[in-house]
């Protein structure tokens, strides 16, 4: 893929990986694969902390360093539980015409075709979960619903549409929700209608199978999972999406909003606490956030403000 479609994806997918402390926009993101930390370059904040080092492992002899000076060997990446086997194979060289067949032979033999899918699939999840933006915790969930997929022939095929689907779900079960209108975004092309019928599938496939993977736990998405996104997007400090969260959950507490999208209510809540701590947003940035019409958060707006007395009765208003 090229930058400029690199680029192109990242601006269709509108997330932006910002520094939740200092807010600084654009960010100095710092990766330190040493330490497996990725770091804020302005104040030193973790972001994420256990980072994977995915580079292969370098190591060094030192009989061969003293015969034919320094001379690193690459060793292979250890076995990952995504994957069938003991992952250990033997690769003949050719240098002539003599081998080429002996190599083509042991290369048939030694084949392993569900290997081989189930590398192509984490392949196609980790380009568009890195478009997205996506965190690692939602990669390895996806990995886990993917590999759940392969092996109990949930899809007759693995396409583009089938790879979103995984992220999909793998959003839900890491707690960080996205939409399939964000799964189109990510793609960079049209395909909502192929996205639901794999979504539709894997739903089938996990039910039926009494959801059988091992990373992660399917769960309803509630509006605080979509708060952070949504209040880093419009530029809202930590303790102004606090408020939010409180609100939302109080809305709920009282069924305010029934049982609207929770992408409305997020979008609803946040529009109310930015006016709320003397930092407003416009209609106009809030509800594209939840991918719905102006007039559709208006009309939660409204009706949380006729209700308001009950809302602030509730638990999450302080009682000072």
């Amino acid at each position: 893929m090229s930058q400029f479609g690199y680029d192109l994806l990242l601006k269709k997918a509108a997330v932006q990986l910002i520094c939740p402390e200092c807010r600084e926009d654009p960010a100095d993101i710092v990766e330190e694969p040493s330490s497996g930390d990725i770091a804020c370059g302005s104040c030193g904040l973790i972001i994420e902390g256990g980072v994977v080092d995915q580079r292969s492992e370098w190591r060094t002899f030192a009989q061969d360093d003293k015969e034919r000076g320094s001379d690193p060997n690459r060793v292979g990446d250890g076995g990952s539980m995504l994957l069938h086997g003991s992952q250990l194979s033997t690769l003949v060289s050719f240098t002539g015409d003599s081998s080429v067949q002996l190599s083509k032979t042991q290369a048939a033999i030694s084949k392993d075709k569900e290997n081989e899918k189930l590398t192509n699939m984490y392949r196609s999840v980790e380009v568009f979960s890195s478009a997205g933006r996506l965190s690692a915790n939602v990669v390895e969930c996806a990995k886990g619903v993917a590999k759940a997929a392969v092996d109990n022939a949930w899809f007759a095929s693995f396409p583009n549409e089938a790879a979103l689907a995984f992220i999909f779900e793998g959003a839900k079960r890491a707690g960080e929700p996205r939409s399939l209108k964000d799964m189109e975004a990510i793609a960079g092309f049209k395909c909502m209608k192929g996205i639901k019928k794999y979504v539709a599938l894997l739903q089938k496939g996990l039910t039926a199978s009494g959801n059988s993977v091992t990373t992660g736990a399917s769960k309803a998405t509630a509006p605080k999972d979509f708060m952070p996104r949504f209040a880093q997007q419009i530029k809202l400090p930590v303790w102004a999406e606090t408020i939010a969260v409180q609100i939302a959950t109080a809305v709920l507490d009282v069924g305010t909003l029934g049982s609207r999208n929770p992408r409305n209510v997020a979008a609803s809540c946040l529009y109310l606490a930015s006016h709320l701590v003397g930092m407003p947003r416009a209609i106009a940035e809030i509800y594209p956030l939840a991918q719905q019409q102006k007039a559709t958060i208006q009309k939660s707006v409204k009706l949380i403000h006729e209700d308001k007395n009950s809302v602030l009765a509730n638990k999450f208003w302080p009682k000072d």
